[in-house]
Order: structure tokens, then C-alpha cells, then sequence
């Protein structure tokens, strides 16, 4: 077992050749050689001091490439340390530090007490990754701070902190509109128990705030969640108040619906009760103002609409059921009763209402109104 034996591990990968095999999937800029640069890791461990201490280093030494005929070097791209002994059943993590032009962060104390804080230079980062590399990536800049603590309390109980802050944000990936926040904080917080193994019984209470200007986001567990459940079911409730234009940027890497683009202001709630690869949704509301949707062909208009229903998700067949589904606009409204969902098909019986002097500008709008983007 690791930190009950004295050994040495090194091993080093040569970039230069890895490049040379593996250009594509590293995405090395077209026209670019590199041709120095190595990463080393390092793992040991021996007896110190009465304990067992334990040493483990990651390096990314000096890399170096020829693009165009010009002389590329990134002296310090970046270096990780853990230096941890054990105490009795527990590993103490005396020094956890990473150092880099673009990053520094620093962590000590257990898996049940501890602190960390980080602090990173997004533009720095994308200055030297790009390069090298052509990973999509049109514009990165902004400045991240993040610190948290992990504290034991009486009774096996551990609570958890953190807070993550982003300025002067920005993101573009090519051929999209970019995603940038002048502030965005994330505070997340939990309370949970352990076992006297010191294994995760229990989570208590769970919350996480996301806030950046008038938009934000809070996600809260209701009810504590049996971790050591072989299926364990947690109940949740979310509420996203705000600008549709910015949740869009935010949720692109994870959503992404060709071809649109929307605004208005939007407010919404859910709850959910989640076990296995089953999301049971008891409320969703979404309510959204003075919408604005371009997509191709279309330019719709709704100073009101408004969602609500209630179903399942099932993960495991990518299916949404719901017993009924009620749209509420201006311009139109639809009630669905009995959805049933899938990547097969759509079934269930609906109504609908359409005011036909409204739809028919959301098309004529979208031919008199060019579609761009700065």
C-alpha cells in the first residue's frame, strides 16, 4: 500500500515525439513542430521523522516549437507538489502546491480539514496554449480566484465552503458569439457526516449561488441524502432569475440549440427527486418576458410566455413523460396531456391556439432584419 512501502517511481513522456505521433489529437497548430518539452512525475515515499511521508511531483518542463520559422518557448508551464505523512489512518497533506505563469494554488491539512486557495491568469493561459495549440478557442481572457475549507466538527460531522470568482471573463470559440462576464461568483456550501471509518454517510445540506449582475442562480437539497445508499435519492429545488441572452452563453458547453439566438428576461423553478438514472420533476415553472428568438427564418416575438408542467426524465432511454404541459403566450398557446418523448418519437394529445396576424410578422421580421454578430 502506498505510504507503508519505501519505493521510487519516475517516469517522463517526450512532448516533442508525442506531438510527432499524435498531432491531430493534440491539435497542434497547422505549420507548427514542437520540438522540446518533456513532463515528468515523480512518486515516492519513505519513512521520516517516525511517519510514513509520502512525495509526489508532476512537472511540464520548458516547451518548445518552430511555427513559420519562428522560435516559440514556454519556459514555465507547469509544476505540482504533494507532500503528505500519515497519521495513524489518516493521510496529512502537509504541502499541495501548483506553480505557473498563469496559475498558482496552495492546499494543506486532511481529507476532513483542510484549506485551499487558487489564482489564475486566464489570458496568460490562452497566450501560451494557443501557440502551440488550436483547440477552437478564439478568445480566452479574465482572472479566477477561488479559496475554500474543509472543517470536522463533533460527531463525525464536516463542513464544506467554497467561493470561485471570475472578472473580466470572456470566452469565444470559433464561429460562436462569445460568453463574457464582468463578475461572476460561485459560493457553494455543505454539511455532511461520516462515518466512524471516516466514509461519507450522510449529506446533510447542500446548497450552490451563482451570481453575476442581475442574473443568478440558486440550487438548494432539500432533505438530507443517504450517501451510502446503494441508490440514493436526493430532492432538490432550483431557482435562475435573469438575462436569456447571458444563460445561453453560460450553458452553451453543455446546451447548445443551433442556429438561435435569444433575450428577454427569464424566471424559473424546479423540483426535482432524482434516484438512479430517474429525474422526477414535481414543478416546473418558467415564465420569460419580452422574448426576442431569431433562428432561421424566424424572428419571434412574445412580450409574455410562460411553461409550466411536471414528468420524468429517464436517463437510461432518453425519455420525458409528462401528464400534461401547459404554453401560455400572446401570440399563441398549447396545453399537451399524456407527452411520452423519446429519440423514436413524440406522442400525446394536444390544443392549440394561434393568433395568425402575430406569427405571420415573426416571419416577415425575420426577412426585413439582416442576422449578425460583432
Amino acid at each position: 500500500k502506498i505510504g507503508r512501502e519505501t519505493f521510487r517511481v519516475d517516469g517522463e513522456v517526450d512532448l516533442a515525439k508525442l506531438a510527432a505521433l499524435l498531432p491531430q489529437t493534440l491539435a497542434v497548430r497547422e505549420g507548427t513542430r514542437i520540438d522540446g518539452g518533456s513532463v515528468r512525475v515523480i512518486l515516492a515515499s519513505q519513512p521520516q521523522d517516525g511517519h510514513e511521508k509520502f512525495q509526489g511531483k508532476i512537472e511540464v518542463a520548458r516547451l518548445s516549437a518552430v511555427a513559420d520559422g519562428r522560435r516559440l518557448e514556454w519556459d514555465v508551464p507547469l509544476q505540482a507538489v504533494v507532500v503528505t505523512h500519515r497519521d495513524g489512518d489518516e493521510f496529512v497533506f502537509d504541502r499541495v502546491t501548483c506553480r505557473s505563469d498563469f496559475l498558482q494554488a496552495d492546499a494543506k491539512g486532511t481529507l476532513t480539514d483542510a484549506t485551499f486557495q487558487l489564482k489564475g491568469d486566464l489570458d496568460r493561459l490562452h497566450h501560451n496554449l494557443s501557440r502551440f495549440f488550436d483547440w477552437g478557442i478564439v478568445r480566452l481572457s479574465g482572472q479566477v480566484a477561488a479559496n475554500g475549507q474543509i472543517q470536522r466538527r463533533d460527531g463525525g460531522q464536516v463542513e464544506l465552503r467554497t467561493k470561485t470568482e471570475l472578472t473580466n471573463f470572456e470566452l469565444q470559440r470559433r464561429g460562436e458569439s462569445p460568453w463574457r462576464e464582468e463578475r461572476l461568483e460561485i459560493v457553494a456550501s455543505s454539511s455532511a457526516r461520516m462515518s466512524e471509518q471516516q466514509q461519507l454517510r450522510t449529506v446533510e445540506s447542500a446548497s450552490v449561488r451563482l451570481v453575476s449582475g442581475d442574473d443568478r442562480l440558486d440550487l438548494k437539497l432539500v432533505e438530507p441524502l443517504d450517501w451510502s445508499a446503494p441508490n440514493a435519492r436526493w430532492r432538490a429545488v432550483a431557482d435562475v432569475v435573469g438575462g436569456l441572452e447571458s444563460w445561453q452563453a453560460r450553458l452553451r458547453p453543455v446546451l447548445t440549440v443551433e442556429g438561435w439566438q435569444v433575450a428577454g428576461q427569464l424566471a424559473a423553478h424546479a423540483e426535482v427527486d432524482s434516484y438512479s438514472l430517474t429525474i422526477d420533476v414535481s414543478k416546473l415553472s418558467v415564465g420569460i418576458d419580452n422574448l426576442q428568438a431569431r433562428g432561421p427564418e424566424w424572428l419571434i416575438q412574445e412580450p409574455k410566455l410562460s411553461l409550466e408542467t411536471a414528468g420524468r426524465w429517464e436517463s437510461a432511454t432518453s425519455r420525458w413523460v409528462a401528464p400534461q404541459m401547459v404554453l401560455t403566450g400572446t401570440s399563441t398557446a398549447a396545453t399537451v396531456s399524456n407527452l411520452d418523448w423519446s429519440q423514436v418519437g413524440a406522442s400525446g394529445d394536444a390544443r392549440f391556439r394561434v393568433h395568425l396576424g402575430n406569427v405571420s410578422r415573426w416571419k416577415v421580421q425575420a426577412q426585413q432584419q439582416p442576422s449578425y454578430f460583432v
